[in-house]
């Protein structure tokens, strides 16, 4: 309730007691009114006691958050574009710097005398931008200092502006012709109380917490914060910059920061203060004494329908005092007039008191209309009445048929009582019969349900069994299938070797042909090579050929030196030497017919006038000399030395 709504109470309160305390019926009746029991006014208060020291931290940082804003730090942004030579209005010194780097802006020689235009220019474009990390913190130290004060102001607020009243009264009067019983049992909670909030012990702590709160809701709306407020917030921890090293402003504010994430306590505590009286003074239990005045004057009033009556003699009565108030300020202003006669009076005072009796009769005219609207209105009333009285009369017709309807109803309603007795009679047997049936079925359905579980065990038994058995043949399967594969996969490798080995002797073989044609004296250029297959192909068969010369030299090599080296070595005389016909220039016979067959294109060779090297080589004859025994090839090969040496 609002300071004037309770000063306007307490008049309306005070003229009723000014009133009812100098009427004797009145006080006669709180006199009689004696209490019942034990009588009692309880007031519950909720103080809070704010702890002082997060309250003095914030008033003590704030100033420096205050001057850290001020400082409106920012970055500028030197960002532009190119432009064509026409759209430029003025030239910067970044527009020279960077021409000075793209030469090939200037496209077109300059006449003689005349100054170099390119063909387009740099523009650069600064725009201030405030997002920066300081700035950034400065708005999350903000929006983090709003909610922590905002979440304990409301709560403090709440518990603060708490109040709860209780009235229990109990007063009788018994005497001949009457006997009164009052009892209240009265409560009343409130919220947001502002003269229970002021009553606090804390309050002066509320009202700086208070405006701690809106200097930071004024400084959430700074235009700073404003441009910051779309970028995004820092997030914890903080990086320590040089500004928060050596600028205090922003140091202290860090630190502020780091007080308020790690401050994990409510800072306030609530304690519930009653305070009760019983019994009541005198004073104040007459009071209340009132209210049962009240509440039996209402009562009789109302339930007599005497309001009305009691409303015209009120109407009466103000007209009447009203009367004797013009009555009297005409007999003033009479008075007035026979001393302006009579030279005791000025005529300033009679015309002021003139000017009051027109006012009064303008009054009395003013009345007579609103008498007149009043008959009007009268009027009206009656004719509202007179329906009033048809209805009252439709009213009681109707409550007629009403009770002629409750009257069968009730009768009915017995009729249903009983049948429904009746048929929860039946029902309840027919329960005790389904009951047993059902104990019955349950019965037979427990030996169902034992019969069925062992099957179900027996069968589980069984699969488990046959499981088993399923899982040992197909680990069986399972082995005779890798055995399988097994023996396939060595198949197939053997089967690979020897198609690799096949391979190769065949590109043996077709080296061999080769070399005993080029042997033979054979034009082998003539075929033609140079197709990517048959290359490919010539390559493999002298691998094969290479691997298998130097695989058979190194065996021949290794059996001619054994030999040697097994027997003494002879002299050498100076006949010619033996023979020696290799494998390879054997008779012709043994070449096979495509290498005696020459290629397409080729001229047929003549063997005999061609002989191998080899056969050339062995028909030379030794030069040496007796006396002196030099080595031939194979004894320098393989280190043989003449008995001589």
């Amino acid at each position: 309730m609002a300071s004037d709504n309770l000063d306007f109470t307490y008049r309306a309160f005070r003229l009723l007691r000014d009133l009812t305390e100098k009427d004797t019926s009145s006080t006669s009746f709180r006199n009689s009114l004696k209490s019942e029991g034990k009588e009692k006014l309880e007031a519950t208060f909720y103080d809070c006691q704010i702890q002082t020291d997060w309250v003095n931290e914030i008033e003590r940082c704030l100033p420096y958050l205050v001057d850290a804003i001020q400082e409106d730090r920012q970055f500028v942004k030197n960002e532009g574009e190119t432009y064509p030579i026409e759209k430029i209005r003025a030239v910067s010194k970044d527009a020279i710097v960077d021409l000075s780097k793209h030469s090939n802006y200037i496209t077109r020689k300059p006449e003689e005398g005349q100054p170099v235009i390119p063909d387009k220019l740099y523009q650069a474009h600064k725009e201030t931008d405030y997002a920066v990390y300081e700035n950034r913190f400065l708005f999350t130290l903000l929006d983090y200092l709003h909610d922590f004060l905002s979440i304990r102001l409301n709560a403090i607020l709440e518990a603060a502006g708490k109040y709860d009243g209780l009235v229990e009264l109990k007063k009788t009067i018994k005497s001949a012709d009457r006997t009164v019983s009052f009892k209240l049992d009265f409560t009343d909670s409130r919220v947001n109380d502002p003269i229970a909030r002021a009553h606090n012990s804390s309050s002066d702590s509320i009202t700086r917490l208070l405006d701690s709160l809106s200097l930071c809701e004024a400084l959430l709306t700074s235009d700073l914060m404003k441009a910051v407020s779309h970028a995004p917030k820092v997030s914890i921890p903080v990086v320590e910059t040089n500004v928060f090293k050596y600028d205090k402003n922003f140091k202290e504010c860090l630190a502020f920061f780091n007080f308020l994430t790690s401050y994990s306590g409510e800072g306030y505590v609530i304690k519930i203060v009653k305070k009760r009286f019983s019994p009541l003074a005198m004073d104040v239990d007459d009071e209340f004494k009132e209210l049962a005045f009240l509440c039996s004057f209402l009562t009789y009033s109302h339930g007599n329908s005497i309001e009305k009556n009691l409303r015209k003699e009120y109407d009466n009565y103000l007209q009447k005092k009203k009367e004797e108030e013009d009555k009297k300020i005409l007999e003033d202003t009479k008075r007035l007039a026979n001393k302006v006669q009579s030279g005791g009076l000025t005529y300033e005072q009679y015309a002021l008191k003139l000017e009051q009796a027109m006012r009064i009769l303008e009054k009395e005219i003013a009345e007579k209309d609103a008498e007149l609207a009043v008959i009007h209105k009268k009027q009206q009333d009656e004719i509202a009445e007179i329906k009033a009285q048809a209805a009252d009369k439709l009213s009681e017709t109707v409550r007629d048929w009403n009770n002629t309807l409750l009257k069968t109803q009730e009768e009915d309603a017995a009729k249903l009582e009983k049948a429904v007795a009746d048929g929860e009679a039946k029902l309840q047997q027919e329960h005790e019969f389904q009951e047993n049936r059902m104990a019955e079925f349950l019965a037979k359905e427990d030996e169902r349900k034992a019969s069925y579980e062992q099957i179900v065990i027996d069968g589980r038994a069984k699969i488990q069994q046959e499981h088993e058995a399923n899982l040992q043949a197909l680990a069986e399967e399972r082995k005779s299938m890798e055995q399988e594969n097994e023996n396939y996969r060595k198949e197939k490798e053997e089967a690979l070797d020897a198609k690799r080995k096949a391979e190769a002797e065949h590109a043996l073989m077709k080296a061999e042909l080769t070399g005993v044609r080029a042997k033979a004296g054979l034009d082998l250029l003539a075929e033609d090579f140079t197709s990517k297959e048959r290359f490919l192909q010539l390559e493999e068969e002298r691998a094969a050929f290479e691997k298998f010369f130097g695989e058979a030299w190194k065996k021949t090599k290794k059996q001619m030196r054994k030999e040697a080296f097994s027997k003494k070595p002879e002299k050498h005389k100076k006949n010619k030497a033996p023979e020696v016909v290799p494998e390879e220039a054997k008779p012709e016979e043994t070449m096979p017919e495509e290498a005696q067959k020459p290629l397409a294109g080729e001229e047929t060779p003549n063997i005999e006038e061609a002989p191998n090297a080899e056969e050339a080589s062995l028909t030379q004859p030794e030069a040496q000399e007796e006396s002196k025994h030099e080595p031939d090839e194979f004894e320098k090969e393989f280190g043989m030395i003449g008995e001589d040496e």
